[in-house]
């Protein structure tokens, strides 16, 4: 009996979020979602990341403890591994949690961050810590100054030949080449080739993980990653250069990418 009125009363506080949804926006309706199944450790993980936190439309119970719980281990991995998320994760006004992200892979984003409000939107379960740094280097690249911003996708440009396709899904090896990026996606602008770079260095940060491409046995992939390294070198350099990655991480990386 209890267990049924328990659902009856979730159906109808379904419905009437559902209804605000509908009627005002989305957004308010999941900060009334978020005041009514607010959980203690919730207010723990925002006195800890210092922001607050939102999950997803009427969230609740087990599956509200298991998405703050994923992003808690995931924010102290990057927190741990990569050396500026501090000060660039600090540049987020608020962090949301969904469960579903429309987008590009899958129809499905890992994570996205909202230039004005600067909202860090991660997509539970699809993410992990290599699209958060994805998503800190967006953050900072926003951050910087005007005349740091031209200065710094002004040399990034020259680099990359401004080689840039709309449907980078259909780039191929000569794209790839002509832009020195290891990341089809990196080929969709100028933003998205930054941010991934900077995943990447992060990636090769990590002594159990490669870029698949350069330590591929493939004879061509071979040939390809030597064509595109000079370019993705000069691209770090200028990361690290501008603020987005640290010293220890551009020497870590330049000499993964040596061996």
């Amino acid at each position: 009996m209890k267990k049924s009125r328990r659902l009856l009363i979730a159906t109808i506080l379904g419905f009437g979020l559902g209804i605000l949804a509908r009627q005002y926006s989305l957004p308010l309706a999941r900060e009334v979602s978020d005041l009514m199944f607010r959980t203690p450790d919730e207010i723990r993980l925002e006195d800890k990341i210092g922001k607050p936190v939102s999950l997803g439309f009427f969230v609740h119970g087990k599956e509200r403890l298991n998405e703050i719980s994923w992003f808690d281990s995931t924010y102290d991995l990057t927190r741990k591994t990569y050396d500026n998320f501090d000060r660039q994760f600090n540049l987020a006004s608020r962090v949301t949690i969904l469960r579903r992200m429309h987008g590009f892979k899958n129809n499905v984003r890992n994570a996205e961050v909202d230039e004005f409000t600067r909202e860090l939107r991660i997509s539970y379960e699809d993410a992990s810590d290599a699209p958060l740094v994805h998503e800190l280097a967006h953050l900072w690249s926003f951050h910087l100054s005007q005349r740091d911003k031209l200065s710094f996708t002004d040399k990034w440009r020259k680099i990359s030949g401004n080689h840039y396709i709309k449907s980078w899904q259909n780039g191929d090896s000569l794209d790839v080449v002509l832009n020195g990026t290891f990341s089809q996606y990196g080929l969709h602008n100028i933003e998205e080739d930054i941010a991934e770079t900077t995943r990447l260095v992060y990636v090769l940060s990590d002594m159990d993980r490669d870029l698949t491409i350069v330590k591929s046995r493939s004879q061509y992939a071979r040939r390809l990653s030597q064509k595109i390294l000079p370019k993705f070198k000069e691209k770090i350099k200028l990361l690290r250069d501008y603020g987005f990655i640290s010293e220890k991480e551009y020497v870590g990386a330049n000499n993964k990418l040596n061996q």
